[in-house]
């Protein structure tokens, strides 16, 4: 169940701190005590200490929307949309590639990165 969306004063760890024990603080006052046991969040380093922070034991979890979207402006960034867009396979079927590591569970990426990816990288300096 989605409890609440929030704006807060900075990306710094503290100012997610401050949400989130606000948060407890307002839902404590009708009786309810909040104790998740999975946060779904951006991509922000911050937010996902702060709520590891506040509740220790809660898993974090990230958007893979988000991650869709910040690949994408990557992409776009380092000139390499036409290369994405399949007019040069080798770069379109390795950055997809990239994209799937995502999936992984944590322990396995970096073998899969260094056994598999690399060894297939495109000869272009940009990816």
């Amino acid at each position: 169940m989605q409890l609440a969306f929030s704006l807060p004063a900075s990306k710094h760890p503290t100012s997610f701190e401050d949400v989130f024990r606000h948060t407890e603080s307002e839902v404590a006052k009708l009786g309810v005590n909040i104790f998740p046991a999975i946060v779904y969040a951006d991509f922000e380093t911050a937010i996902h200490n702060a709520v590891t922070t506040v509740w220790p034991g809660c898993e974090v979890k990230a958007y893979l929307f988000r991650l869709g979207e910040n690949w994408w402006r990557k992409i776009q960034y380092l000139g390499l949309s036409k290369q994405y867009g399949k007019k040069e396979p080798d770069v379109n079927q390795f950055l997809k590639k990239i994209f799937g590591l995502s999936l992984l569970p944590q322990a396995e990426v970096s073998d899969c990165l260094a056994l598999d990816r690399i060894s297939n990288l495109p000869n272009d300096k940009r990816v």
